[in-house]
């Protein structure tokens, strides 16, 4: 079950990152079951054509890693980050998945790399 959902989180990622209106065909079924299990965001599956942001990554990672875990992720104490308060990229922080840009930034809108 986990290579499954680690399966789907790189078909969302790659499938997000095409240049497409709609995902791939190769990629429907799985970014299909990705919806059905809770492992994506209704915003994520509104624009194909463009690059996941790392917000976007840090809220789909919570997603799986709580599918994963069968646990809440939990947030971090006090915010590091000046530019968001987004409880996903704390959550993500928290579980040490993500780390800033340094200077108290995260940079959310950036796309990952």
């Amino acid at each position: 079950m986990k290579k499954v959902l680690l399966s789907l989180v790189f078909v969302l990622c790659f499938s997000l990152t095409a240049s497409f209106a709609a995902p791939s065909n190769w990629a429907e079924a799985d970014v299909k079951l990705a919806q059905e299990l809770n492992l994506s965001t209704d915003q994520l599956m509104t624009d194909y054509q463009k690059n996941i942001t790392r917000e976007e990554f840090s809220e789909m990672i919570v997603l799986l890693y709580e599918s994963l875990s069968d646990k809440k992720a939990e947030l971090a104490g006090v915010s590091p980050f000046s530019d968001t308060q987004n409880s996903e990229i704390l959550k993500a922080y928290n579980l040490g998945i993500v780390s800033g840009m340094g200077g108290g930034l995260f940079a959310p809108n950036d796309t990952i790399t």
